[in-house]
C-alpha cells in the first residue's frame, strides 16, 4: 500500500478533506508529510469499471501499477456530470450550487491552490479543454495556469464559431500534447520548492478517436456515434473499443509524465492522486451517449 514517496490513487473526498479539513487525524497526517509535492491528475470522462485495477478485462498497465501500491477508493460520487462544476467541487470541496452553479468560481471562494500557496507551495496547472479555461476563474491560487491550446491538433474543431468567444480554433488538446507541455515547462522553471501540480487530461472524452496502435481496428466497424441511437452489437463493440483506446492512450501518457518527472528529479516525495470528474454513458440507459444530461449510480 505504501511506497517510498507515498503514491496514492484516491478519490475527491479524501483530497478535499486532507487539505480543507481540520480533524486531529488529518492535522497529524499533514504534519507527517509536510513538504511533500502533490500531483493531482484528473482524467475527464473516465469510468472506473474500464480500468484493470477495478476488475476490467483489459489492463491499464500504468494506472494499475500505481494502484497496486496505493489506496483505491471504491465508493466515489461526483457532484456533477459535467466537467466545469465537477472540477470546481474538486478544487474547493464545495457543491456547485455554492459556486455560482459551478460554472464560474467567485473570488470569495477559497481554493485548494490558494491554501497550498499560503503554505509555501508553488501551484501549477495544465488543463486540456476549454471548460476549464482560466476565464472561469479556476486559476485562483495558481502561479501558473496553462490553458493555451494554440497550435494544438485538438479533437473538436470550432471552425468559424467560437466557444464562449474563445480565440482558439480547437476545443481541446490531447494527452500527449499536454504531457509534453508539462515536461517542457517544468524543465524551464526548474522547480526547487514543494509544488502542487494539477494536470487535467481530456481524453477519453467524446469524440472517441484514439491514435492507431491503442485499439484493435478489426473490432471497429463504426467510428461516428450520435447522442441518441439504437446501437447494434457491432456498434457497441466499436464504441467500447474506441473508448478503451482513448483510455489506453491516456494510460501511456501517464507513464511518459511520471518518467519525465523522475528525470527532472521532481518526483521523489510526491503524493500522486488520480481521479475522474465523472463517468460516461455508453448507450446503456435510454439509448443515450455522453454524460451531461443523465446521471446513473453504479453499485
Amino acid at each position: 500500500m505504501w511506497r517510498d514517496h507515498l503514491t496514492r490513487l484516491i478519490g475527491v473526498t479524501f483530497i478535499t478533506i486532507t487539505f480543507l479539513g481540520c480533524a486531529k487525524e488529518i492535522r497529524e497526517l499533514s504534519a507527517r508529510f509536510k513538504g511533500y509535492n502533490i500531483l493531482l491528475i484528473s482524467i475527464d470522462t473516465l469510468r472506473a469499471d474500464h480500468l484493470g485495477c477495478y476488475g476490467y478485462q483489459k489492463r491499464t498497465s500504468n494506472i494499475d501499477s500505481i494502484a497496486a501500491k496505493s489506496f483505491i477508493f471504491e465508493s466515489m460520487f461526483t457532484t456533477s456530470s459535467t466537467t466545469t462544476p465537477a472540477h470546481v467541487s474538486l478544487l474547493t470541496a464545495l457543491y456547485p450550487r455554492d459556486c455560482r452553479n459551478g460554472y464560474y468560481l467567485r473570488d470569495s471562494v477559497t481554493t485548494m491552490a490558494e491554501i497550498l500557496s499560503d503554505s509555501g507551495y508553488l501551484c501549477l496547472a495544465f488543463v486540456s479543454a476549454l471548460p476549464l479555461d482560466e476565464r472561469f476563474n479556476l486559476d485562483q491560487g495558481f502561479s501558473y495556469y496553462d490553458s493555451d491550446f494554440s497550435g494544438c491538433r485538438g479533437s473538436i474543431h470550432l471552425k468559424d464559431h467560437k466557444w464562449f468567444a474563445h480565440k482558439y480554433r480547437v476545443f481541446d488538446r490531447n494527452a500527449e500534447e499536454t504531457t509534453q507541455k508539462v515536461i517542457s515547462t517544468l524543465k524551464e522553471r526548474k522547480l526547487s520548492t514543494p509544488y502542487f501540480l494539477w494536470i487535467h487530461y481530456y481524453d477519453p472524452h467524446f469524440p472517441y478517436s484514439p491514435p492507431k496502435g491503442y485499439y484493435d481496428q478489426d473490432k471497429v466497424t463504426r467510428d461516428t456515434f450520435p447522442y441518441y441511437f439504437q446501437p447494434t452489437k457491432s456498434d457497441l463493440e466499436s464504441l467500447n473499443e474506441l473508448y478503451d483506446g482513448e483510455i489506453q492512450f491516456v494510460d501511456r501518457q501517464l507513464k511518459e509524465l511520471i518518467d519525465g518527472l523522475k528525470e527532472l528529479g521532481a518526483y521523489d516525495n510526491t503524493i500522486v492522486v488520480i481521479v475522474s470528474d465523472h463517468g460516461e454513458n455508453l448507450y446503456e440507459h435510454d439509448n443515450y451517449l455522453d454524460h451531461s444530461q443523465v446521471v446513473w449510480w453504479v453499485s
